[in-house]
């Protein structure tokens, strides 16, 4: 019994550290309601409030674009600076995780609600990768357009995007289930960057129709999903 207990101590001595520490691993870094942002062709990043900013100090020319991960463990951003080109990962103090593509003209990294994938852009084209860089690959698009600024819906099931052609910019939504796509807005001159409300039931985006700068499209109009339902 007491040589039980007392070689029960010595492994514990063996185990703990000889600065006290714990040997645990820490935990990941969040966002906690940070805000990221583009400035002066780079990224910034600080609280709500204003402080604990950082981008001035650590400014990341050619950065732009960033997109927190649900979780606030990840800034997926665009970059084209330091011969590195494609959408990198980064940690919410700006430090560097990994490359998640390499292929110029990667951009506009759009997370899906649970984590796992992120949409984004190639040139005009509509592409989803998972988030340890796997599995790349395009979605059926028909815009006959460039396509721009993916957003997936609240329950990850359709992305809405912007599409640029030669009278303007409209807005569609694919389906990723059926592949099917609908013109939530189209022929209204200039609609773009597209967001989903938080129920799924609106997309917010910037444009100048009625003259006005942004606007809100019910998702659930006939005409809008005709073609899904």
């Amino acid at each position: 019994m007491h040589r039980s207990i007392l070689a029960a101590l010595v492994l514990a001595v063996l185990l703990t550290p000889l600065d006290g520490r714990s040997t645990a691993a820490a935990p990941p870094l969040k966002a906690a309601g940070r805000i990221a942002f583009s400035v002066d062709s780079g990224i910034a990043s600080m609280n709500p409030d204003g402080s604990g900013g950082w981008g001035g100090r650590v400014l990341l020319p050619g950065d732009t674009q960033p997109a927190w991960s649900p979780d606030g463990t990840m800034l997926a951003v665009a970059t084209r600076w330091q011969g590195n080109e494609g959408i990198r990962l980064d940690n919410p103090d700006g430090s560097t995780i990994r490359m998640l593509t390499t292929t110029p003209g990667d951009g506009s990294p759009a997370w899906s609600p649970d984590g796992t994938k992120l949409a984004f852009v190639d040139n005009g084209k509509l592409l989803v990768v998972n988030a340890d860089g796997s599995g790349r690959r395009e979605l059926p698009t028909s815009t006959g357009y460039v396509n721009a600024s993916p957003s997936w819906s609240p329950d990850g099931a359709k992305i809405a995007f912007s599409a640029y052609g030669d009278s303007g910019s409209d807005i569609f939504a694919l389906d990723l289930a059926s592949g099917a796509q609908a013109a939530v807005l189209a022929g209204q001159t200039n609609d773009s960057w597209p967001a989903w409300s938080p129920d799924g039931t609106d997309i917010a985006f910037s444009g100048d129709q009625n003259g006005s700068t942004a606007g809100r499209e019910p998702i659930g109009s006939p005409a809008a999903w005709a073609s899904m339902c």
